[in-house]
């Protein structure tokens, strides 16, 4: 009969557990090709930006996706967090330094909605320059953009920058990775990506099998005990 009841509270114990959640993590992917991050986000509905429409630089503006883009503080260069035309379309414009009350910062970007990505074409950015920052599930992490994508041509072109997060993200912050260099870069073509909330884009959790099994678990204990077991 001791044996009965060690094996009981045994059951116990395991369904118990089995009930507990079990850690998730998240992780960042990032891309330096536009196809296979589009391809990672299949499904997601797209908000692109070519950065057509001229916006005169300010401490905050409005982008035409609906990003509001903060400098804090406000730069002294009057094209500094703005777009600017250039041929017959434009590119968004900004610098980031350090420790200055001349130019920002830190320059914040709010996005519209929640979303899983973003990405952009870059130019102009420093090899140990500008970075950008965002909580994509694992608390804060930083990413310096050179390194994504890192081939510089004799333009300044550096390439696509793309990021994609396990968990919806509703803001990204850049700084300066370089405490004593000021970089300024350009960025065109952006596009992001909305987090869907479709049951069906979702994957069963893991903790749910475990659930049902501790669930389970518990119910043949009660039987056994009632049927005098």
């Amino acid at each position: 009969m001791r044996l009965i009841q060690k094996i009981n509270w045994t059951a116990i114990a395991l369904a118990g557990a089995v009930l507990l959640p079990a850690p998730s993590f998240a992780a960042i992917m990032t891309f330096d090709d536009r196809n296979a991050f589009e391809a990672a986000v299949a499904g997601a509905a797209l908000t692109e930006d070519p950065f057509d429409n001229p916006i005169p630089g300010a401490e905050q503006i409005a982008l035409d996706s609906g990003i509001v883009s903060t400098n804090a503080p406000v730069s002294i260069f009057p094209d500094d967090n703005s777009v600017v035309p250039f041929n017959a379309g434009g590119f968004y414009r900004n610098s980031v330094s350090h420790d200055t009350n001349l130019l920002a910062d830190t320059i914040t970007w709010d996005f519209p909605m929640p979303i899983i990505g973003f990405g952009f074409n870059l130019s102009y950015a420093s090899p140990d320059g500008v970075q950008v920052t965002f909580d994509g599930g694992n608390g804060l992490e930083s990413f310096l953009l050179h390194n994504v994508s890192g081939d510089v041509d004799l333009g300044g072109f550096v390439g696509f920058v793309g990021f994609v997060a396990d968990t919806a993200f509703e803001a990204i912050a850049f700084s300066n990775d370089n405490v004593l260099s000021t970089d300024s870069f350009n960025i065109d073509n952006l596009v992001f990506a909305k987090a869907t909330a479709d049951p069906a884009a979702v994957p069963l959790p893991t903790t749910v099998p475990l659930t049902l099994f501790g669930i389970g678990g518990l119910l043949l204990f009660a039987r056994r005990r009632t049927s005098g077991v």
